[in-house]
This record gives C-alpha cells, structure tokens and sequence, in this order.
C-alpha cells in the first residue's frame, strides 16, 4: 500500500525513476502470499528494475546496498541464460551450474509472476534444492594425460566442461578424457 501510495503521489517517480511500475511486485507479492514462500526483499527490488541491469546497477549504487546485494541483483540483472517455464531440467542444471542457483531462483519467481505459469514451480524447486557439482578433471588431469603445457590445456578444458554440462553433468572423469 504504502508504495502504491508512493507511485500515485509521484514520489516512486522521484525515487527511482528506472522502475518499471508495481505491476510485477505486486504479482510476486500475491503469488508469495498465495503460495506461502518466504518474501525475499532482493527479488522484490529486481521486479521493479526486472530486466534492465543498468537501472538494477545505478539504483543499487544510489542506494548503497552491501557488496553482498550488489554482487547479487548484479548478477541477476546481467544473467542472459535463456530460462523459461518449459525449460527442462537439464537445462535448469546448467543455469545452476553456470549462473548460481540464486540468479535462477530470483529469474523462476519472477517468471512465475509475471506468467502466473506453474511451471516456473519446478525450476524453483531444482534451483534451491540441485547442488551443482565440481567439473571432474582438471588441468593437472590432462597433463598427466600426456597433453603439452599451454593454452590447449584451457581450450581442452573448455570443451570438456561444455560435454559434461551437455551430459546433464553425468560423464565422470575418465569419459571426459576419451572424448578430448
């Protein structure tokens, strides 16, 4: 009520002119409400600047968050993993395992706000829940493999990570090598 207030009187405006309208808090505040999920402020603060990172980084800055919350709304502001209600759950494992389970969180609640798809349930579900792992084999591996110093090790590195995500996290070390 209070910021509906605020919106009407023009002081939101004022404040923040970034903000995209209430419309998006006040779905997520219903759907919390409905749902009985715990409130959380930082994703409150990114549906009013949902998707516009530098609006999310400026206000931020202005308001002199903790580094913490900076570092946070930053991240999920920036993010451009491409998440929506149908995504598998593959794909919400790499989300996790590259964008952070809380980036994934706050981009499943606003979705399911603003879609009011229960789908976007499932992905909440697995980005809190799902511990992403460690990649199995490191630089030290592929030496000892036999490959040369250098930055193949890197490039080497990279695609092996990018199968083993592809795997949906399954291949283990040994299976990682044989494919690189």
């Amino acid at each position: 009520a209070t910021l509906e207030a605020m919106a009407a009187g023009g002081v939101l405006g004022q404040l923040f002119p970034e903000a995209k309208g209430l419309g998006l808090l006040t779905r997520l505040v219903t759907l919390e409400t409905y749902e009985q999920l715990a409130p959380d402020v930082m994703t409150r603060f990114l549906s009013l600047f949902w998707q516009d990172g530098e609006a999310v980084r400026a206000v931020a800055a202005r308001l002199k968050v903790s580094n913490e919350e900076r570092d946070r709304l930053g991240r999920a502001a920036a993010d451009t993993t491409p998440l929506h209600a149908e995504s598998t759950t593959a794909e919400i494992h790499a989300a996790v395992y590259r964008s952070g389970w809380q980036v994934v969180r706050d981009k499943a609640m606003l979705g399911w706000a603003e879609s009011d798809d229960i789908a976007w349930a499932e992905m909440l579900v697995v980005a809190e829940t799902w511990p992403a792992p460690t990649l199995p084999l490191s630089g030290a591996d592929l030496l000892a493999a036999g490959r040369e110093p250098g930055p193949a090790i890197g490039e080497a590195l990279r695609k092996a990570e990018e199968a083993w995500i592809s795997s949906d996290f399954i291949l283990n070390r040994e299976e990682l090598l044989s494919r690189i």
